[in-house]
């Protein structure tokens, strides 16, 4: 899936950006830009909206059972993007 917000430039601030530049897995699952306090402090655990985390956690369920289950293994091209041709 493309990003919907390259601009905001969301994976390079993200704690997954080390892990992509140390050639692991990262993955990303993000509801970002939901509200407008979105890292701003009085963004706290009133502004969560729990049905829409676990709805966004649980559409991962099947990609990742698939994964585990696969013989798939990600690949790292050095200077360009992963390959995600599914096997």
């Amino acid at each position: 899936m493309q990003d919907p917000h390259p601009e905001a430039k969301f994976f390079t601030r993200s704690d997954n950006y080390a892990l992509a530049k140390a050639r692991s897995d990262p993955h990303t699952v993000s509801s970002f830009g939901l509200h407008k306090e979105y890292h701003r402090p009085n963004d706290d655990f009133a502004h969560l909206d729990l049905n829409h985390m676990a709805d966004a956690i649980g559409s991962i369920d099947l990609p990742v059972k698939w994964l585990v289950n696969s013989s798939f293994k990600p690949q790292w091209n050095a200077g360009q993007k992963p390959n995600l041709r599914l096997q």
